[in-house]
C-alpha cells in the first residue's frame, strides 16, 4: 500500500508592519484547498513610541480577534505553562519512546502512531508528526549539551504543550489553525514550540518591548523575520491577562471549541536494572570535579551554560471549554515495599507539637538520601554526587551539574547491596542547578520544609557522599542568606566536599530546607544550598 497523505508546506511571509499585516492576513480559499500555506513568523522587538502604545497594540490585537474577527481562532500567550503529574509524565515519556521506535519506519506506521491532540484532518495530523520530528531535530542540532536524556526531557515538554495548546488553535469548521501572539521574554525551547505552530500553518507574532533575547541563535535567524521598532522599553509591558480580558468581552456561547482525543498509554512493568558492586570499587571511583566552574565571588560549581528554557513552569494552562485534560496513563503498581525507617519527621510529644530530633535520629533519615555515580555512554564512571528522594515512586532530586553530561546514573541506597541504573532525567533547571531523575523503585521521600522564614544561627544537618564516602552526616548552622546570580541561597557551615552536591540540608525536625550545591574554595565551611522555595517551584507536582 502506497502512503499518499502529504504534510502542509508552509511558506514564511515577510511583513512591512507587524501589527497591520498580522491582522489583515487571512487564509485564501485556494490555500485552504491546497497543501501550501502562507504564514507569518515575526519577532517584533521594541516599541514604536511609548510603552503605552505597545500596550495599546496588544489590546488592539485582542479586540480585533475577539470582537471583530470571531471566525479566527486567536491565542495570546505570555508564557507556556508546564506542570505534569508523575503519571502524566510517564504517559508522555511512553509516547516519545514509542515514537523513537518507529520514527525511521515506513510512513504509514508513523502516521498510525497515537499522538497527543489527535486532529480530524489527515493532512494536519501528518503535519503535526512531521513538525514534531523537525523541531526535535532542530533541538538536537542547535541546543548546547543536547544528549539523549535532555532531548527526551524536551520531547516530553513539547508533547505536553501540543496536547495543551494545539486544540485551542484548531477551527471547528475548516480544520485550519489560527493565530498566536506571544508577548514578553521568551526562552529557546518556547521559541521552538512557536516554530512548531508555524509549521502547522499558524500565523505567529512574538512581541518583546525590551530586547530580542533570541537574536544570537542561528535557528531563530533562519526561521523567523525580525522587525525592530525604534525604541526599547525600559520596563516589561504591563498587560491585562489574556484570560481575564477574554472573559470580559467574549460570551460563553461564542467560544469556539475543538475536540481533542488524548492518548492513554499503558506502560508495561519494567524490571529493575541492578548492578552488584563492592565497596572497593565504589571507593576507587574518582568523584572529584562536581564543584568545578566559576559561579562568582570565589564560589565553585559546575553550572552548565544552558539556556533556562528547560525550566518547567509551575502553573498549568487555564482550564476552559477549549481543551480536555489528557487522560492519565496506567502506571505499574510496583510491589516493592516502601523503605522503612525507625524515625519519622512527625515525631512529637503528647501535646501534638513536633519536637527537634537528635542527631542520631536525623542520621537515620539517610535511607532517603542516595549516592549517584555518573556514567558515560560506555557506562564508565567519571564523576558523582548525591540525591534526595522526594516521591515514593522513585523520583530523586539532585543538582543539574551532577547529572549534566551523563548518559546513565547509578543510584545507591543506604543498606542495600544492589544499585539502580537509570538514564531518566525527568526535568531540569540549569539556573536553579536542579534536576530530577527516576529509578524503578519504591522509596521513602523526605518532607519538604514549608514553614516560615529560616533564620541565621539555626542548627542544620547536611547529608551527602563527599568524595564517595557514602551518606556522611555533618552539622552546622545557617550562617547567612545570599543572592548568587539572582537566586536566593542558604549559606551554611556544615562541612561538605566534592560529591556532596545534590545532598540534603535538613533542619532539626528532619525537613528538607535545601539541596547542597556549591562551596567557597577560598574559605572553610562556607557552603551554599538551593532553598526549599526553589525546590517547591521546580518540583511541586512531585512533592
Amino acid at each position: 500500500m502506497i502512503f499518499t497523505t502529504k504534510p502542509l508546506k508552509v511558506v514564511r511571509l515577510t511583513c512591512e508592519n507587524p501589527i497591520e499585516d498580522f491582522i489583515k492576513h487571512e487564509l485564501t480559499k485556494e490555500e485552504a484547498s491546497s497543501l501550501t500555506r502562507n504564514a507569518f513568523f515575526i519577532r517584533a522587538i521594541g516599541v514604536e513610541k511609548t510603552d503605552e502604545i505597545f500596550s495599546q497594540q496588544v489590546k488592539r490585537l485582542d479586540d480585533h480577534f475577539l470582537l471583530k474577527a470571531k471566525d479566527t481562532v486567536y491565542l495570546r500567550l505570555e508564557e507556556l505553562k508546564y506542570s505534569l503529574s508523575p503519571q502524566e509524565t510517564e504517559g508522555y515519556i511512553q509516547a516519545y519512546e514509542e515514537w523513537l521506535k518507529i520514527k525511521d519506519a515506513k510512513l504509514e506506521e508513523q502516521f498510525r502512531l497515537p499522538f497527543p491532540a489527535e486532529l480530524t484532518s489527515d493532512t494536519l495530523e501528518w503535519t503535526k508528526k512531521c513538525a514534531f520530528k523537525e523541531v526535535l531535530h532542530m533541538y538536537e542540532r542547535y541546543m548546547p549539551h543536547a544528549n539523549a536524556s535532555t532531548t527526551k526531557n524536551f520531547a516530553v515538554k513539547l508533547l505536553s504543550w501540543i496536547a495543551a495548546y494545539l486544540p485551542l488553535l484548531v477551527t471547528k469548521e475548516r480544520g485550519q489553525l489560527g493565530k498566536v501572539v506571544y508577548v514578553g521574554p521568551i526562552k529557546r525551547q518556547e521559541y521552538l514550540f512557536l516554530y512548531f505552530l508555524f509549521l502547522m500553518g499558524c500565523d505567529v507574532l512574538y512581541m518583546n518591548p525590551q530586547e530580542d533575547c533570541l537574536a544570537t541563535y542561528e535557528e531563530v535567524q533562519r526561521t523567523s523575520q525580525v522587525y525592530h521598532y525604534p525604541i526599547k522599553a525600559q520596563v516589561p509591558a504591563t498587560l491585562v491577562p489574556y484570560e481575564t480580558y477574554k472573559k470580559k468581552i467574549v460570551k460563553p456561547s461564542e467560544v469556539v471549541t475543538a475536540p481533542i482525543q488524548s492518548i492513554s498509554i499503558q506502560r508495561p512493568p519494567q524490571q529493575n536494572t541492578t548492578i552488584k558492586e563492592s565497596g572497593a570499587r565504589r571507593g576507587s571511583i574518582n568523584l572529584g570535579g562536581s564543584h568545578k566552574g566559576s559561579v562568582g565571588n570565589g564560589i565553585q560549581r559546575q553550572t552548565p551554560r544552558v539556556p533556562s528554557s528547560a525550566m518547567p513552569s509551575r502553573s498549568v494552562p487555564p482550564k476552559s471549554n477549549h481543551s480536555a485534560e489528557p487522560s492519565r496513563p496506567i502506571v505499574p503498581n510496583h510491589q516493592a515495599p516502601l523503605v522503612s525507617s525507625t524515625v519519622t519527621t512527625s515525631i512529637g510529644n503528647n501535646t501534638g507539637i513536633p519536637r527537634e530530633l537528635s542527631y542520631e535520629e536525623l542520621a537515620q533519615l539517610s535511607t532517603s538520601i542516595v549516592m549517584i555515580t555518573v556514567l558515560d555512554g560506555q557506562r564508565r564512571a567519571f564523576k558523582g554526587g548525591s540525591g534526595v528522594v522526594i516521591h515514593e515512586e522513585g523520583y530523586i532530586l539532585t543538582n543539574f551539574h551532577v547529572v549534566r553530561d551523563g548518559c546513565h546514573f547509578e543510584v545507591q541506597f543506604e543498606n542495600e547491596e544492589q544499585s539502580y541504573v537509570t538514564s531518566r532525567i525527568v526535568k531540569y533547571h540549569p539556573n536553579y542547578d536542579l534536576a530530577l531523575i527516576k529509578v524503578e523503585k519504591r522509596c521513602k521521600p523526605l518532607p519538604l520544609y514549608r514553614g516560615e522564614h529560616l533564620v541565621r544561627g539555626q542548627k542544620v544537618v547536611a547529608i551527602g557522599s563527599p568524595l564517595g564516602l557514602f551518606n556522611t552526616v555533618s552539622d552546622g548552622i545557617i550562617s547567612a542568606f545570599r543572592e548568587i546570580q539572582d537566586m536566593s541561597m542558604i549559606q551554611f557551615t556544615a562541612p561538605i566536599s566534592n560529591g556532596s552536591s545534590g545532598g540534603a540540608l535538613l533542619d532539626m525536625y528532619g525537613r528538607l530546607i535545601g539541596i547542597i550545591t556549591a562551596g567557597f574554595d577560598a574559605g572553610q565551611n562556607l557552603n551554599l544550598a538551593v532553598k526549599s522555595e526553589q525546590i517547591e517551584y521546580f518540583a511541586n507536582n512531585f512533592l
